[in-house]
């Protein structure tokens, strides 16, 4: 059975003020409109669903059964466009502590100037979820990522803090800050593989953290050298806290990517991919 939804908005407003007067003004018709669309109901479901009175109209059994029916299913409708609305405007990106504060956070701004009605809401955690409606970003191996996800092969070089002395001075680095994953499955990072290219034989002590978010503060606050990407590397470098060596940079196997990139749902999401891939490979 085909029934208007204009007569059921109708039906279900002068339903809840007990008026066909009340429900046009809701509804910016007529009292007359009213009355002809909720008419064209009662013919179309061949019953009466309103008993009308000179100065008010009362709901039947059967207009009591539709009421609530109509009533519940426009306040679900109502509650499921607000919901749709706010994730229209919202994005929620998901990433590392490192990323997050090295990466995004320094440059959220210039999101914000370029979409400024678009709220991100930036939570953190090594273990990263990720759906269809949020932005997850994530660090993992090159090689088992799908190439259309990634965002950014990351490159490893050395930095200096900027009371660490003289750039060149490789002879006297013997200590270094870097990164050991906790998760086994990512690569290593290829420090090694930096030395190899760079001609470094002496023993290098090392101090380790999980996170390169600590490793880089660790030699900002110890005036020391670090060992990390140039991602996250450069927004230090920008500020003045930290400058690259002039050293080989050596290609890692890791990189910083979306799962399922070409998926995400909303055009929040997706411009806030657009932005982020555009930021990062800069």
């Amino acid at each position: 059975m085909q029934i208007s939804l204009q007569a059921l908005k109708a039906f279900d407003a002068a339903a809840r003020h007990g008026s066909f007067k009340l429900a046009a003004s809701e509804l910016a018709l007529t009292p007359t409109a009213i009355s002809h669309h909720v008419s064209k109901l009662e013919a179309r479901l061949n019953t009466q669903l309103f008993v009308r009175k000179t100065r008010k109209i009362e709901l039947t059994e059967l207009g009591k059964r539709l009421a609530q029916a109509t009533n519940s299913g426009f306040q679900t409708i109502a509650l499921a466009l607000d919901e749709i609305t706010h994730i229209g405007k919202l994005v929620n990106v998901n990433t590392t502590s490192s990323f997050a504060a090295s990466v995004l956070l320094p440059s959220l701004a210039e999101f914000n100037a370029k979409h400024g009605d678009i709220e991100v809401a930036i939570s953190t955690g090594e273990s990263v979820e990720h759906n269809q409606y949020a932005v997850a970003i994530r660090l993992g191996d090159k090689r088992m990522v799908n190439s259309q996800d990634i965002l950014q092969c990351d490159v490893f070089n050395v930095y200096r803090a900027k009371s660490a002395g003289e750039q060149n001075n490789l002879a006297s680095l013997s200590h270094i800050y870097t990164c050991k994953w906790k998760n086994p499955d990512l690569p290593p990072v290829p420090l090694t593989q930096w030395c190899n290219q760079n001609g470094i034989t002496q023993a290098l002590a090392l101090t380790q953290y999980d996170q390169e978010l600590f490793a880089l503060q660790q030699a900002i606050a110890h005036g020391g050298y670090v060992f990390c990407s140039q991602t996250l590397a450069k927004s230090y470098v920008a500020r003045g806290e930290l400058c690259e060596l002039t050293t080989l940079p050596v290609a890692s196997d890791l990189c910083y990517y979306i799962p399922n990139k070409s998926a995400l749902a909303t055009l929040p999401a997706r411009l806030f991919s657009e932005w982020l891939s555009n930021l990062i490979s800069a």
